[in-house]
């Protein structure tokens, strides 16, 4: 079963507080780095399964110490890494006998520069051309995703494994989508013809780290990342470069500057032999971004996020810029 960390509460007696949490992160950036720490703090938001301290050592230099209430895939972080570059955080198991016996992993990572986007939205002076930076910023990052290899294995294997699975799903909620679910089954081997992409599987505000300017500067927590389908694992565009409020999606009047930035951002530093095939395919594209937005909001278990649900049938309705054109980015919206 999945752990999740609301609290300090929900720790070991090692880490239920944030003076513990300070001090075995200071202990462990010393051990590992040999330079002795001079402080710790966490950020304003913690993530649903961790405790996430940056430690500042004598020297100037910053590491993040994480602890983890289950391990992480450290693979899937160094392919992205090798992948995207010094975006991803480099990161490495750490051993202590005691948090290992609490049932902690604890892990050191380089310290990336700037806030989370969250942060940044929620408490700094944030210009809607912010967001519209960080959106373009985001898709020149992505660009540079792709893997070599086929997409066959992978739509054969996970695709459509996921989409069956959905199919038989009792849940109301999944079932409302069953037509939508079928009829993108149906056409699941045109994915085939798209290259892999590194694809990181919860593209969220808390993931992304952004400068001053709007620039990107780092993108967290690869342990879910999977190779997919271009298209497939860039859905979260809408959530970027929009806003949920209400329990509904909407679009603010930045949201089309923002959105068609980041692919032109994205298609603009493609290399030319790989973009010359997504050309071809621009009708997959759009298919795989449908599969994306179903899976990000199906494929949830019983932790199916009712904002996300309600907005479905419009993000289902989504029209790429290559074959929109001038028009809406969804064409049945009320803007």
């Amino acid at each position: 079963m999945t752990k999740f960390v609301k609290s300090n509460a929900d720790l070991p007696k090692t880490l239920n507080s944030d003076a513990k949490q300070i001090a075995r992160a200071k202990t462990l950036a010393e051990a590992h780095l040999g330079v002795k720490a001079k402080k710790a703090k966490g950020p304003r938001v913690q993530g649903f399964f961790s405790r996430t301290m940056k430690v500042t050592m004598d020297n100037g230099e910053e590491a993040i110490i994480q602890f983890r209430v289950e391990p992480l895939d450290v693979a899937s972080f160094h392919q992205a890494r090798d992948v995207l570059g010094p975006v991803v955080p480099n990161i490495k198991r750490l051993q202590d006998a005691e948090l290992d016996r609490d049932g902690i992993a604890t892990y050191f990572m380089t310290c990336m520069l700037g806030k989370t986007w969250l942060e940044s939205y929620l408490w700094d002076k944030w210009d809607p051309k912010m967001n519209v930076e960080a959106t373009k910023s985001l898709g020149r990052i992505l660009s540079q995703g792709y893997v070599l290899g086929g997409s066959e294995a992978v739509v054969d294997s996970e695709i459509k494994g996921r989409l069956k699975q959905l199919l038989k799903s009792k849940n109301n909620n999944v079932q409302k989508f069953r037509a939508d679910i079928q009829r993108l089954l149906s056409s699941i081997d045109k994915l085939k013809y798209l290259p892999l992409w590194v694809s990181h599987a919860d593209l969220n505000h808390l993931n992304i780290l952004v400068e001053d300017s709007g620039q990107v500067s780092g993108i967290v927590d690869w342990e879910l990342s999977k190779n997919l389908p271009f298209g497939v694992g860039l859905s979260r565009v809408h959530d970027l470069a929009g806003k949920y409020r209400n329990r509904m999606f909407y679009m603010p009047k930045e949201f089309e500057e923002a959105e068609r930035g980041f692919w032109e951002e994205l298609f603009g530093s493609i290399p030319t032999d790989v973009k010359r095939t997504l050309l071809n395919h621009l009708k997959e594209i759009e298919m795989a971004v449908h599969v994306g937005t179903l899976l990000d909001t199906l494929d949830q278990g019983e932790a199916l996020n009712q904002a996300a649900l309600n907005s479905l049938p419009l993000l289902l309705t989504y029209r790429i810029p290559a074959l929109r054109g001038d028009g809406a980015p969804f064409p049945t919206a009320n803007t």
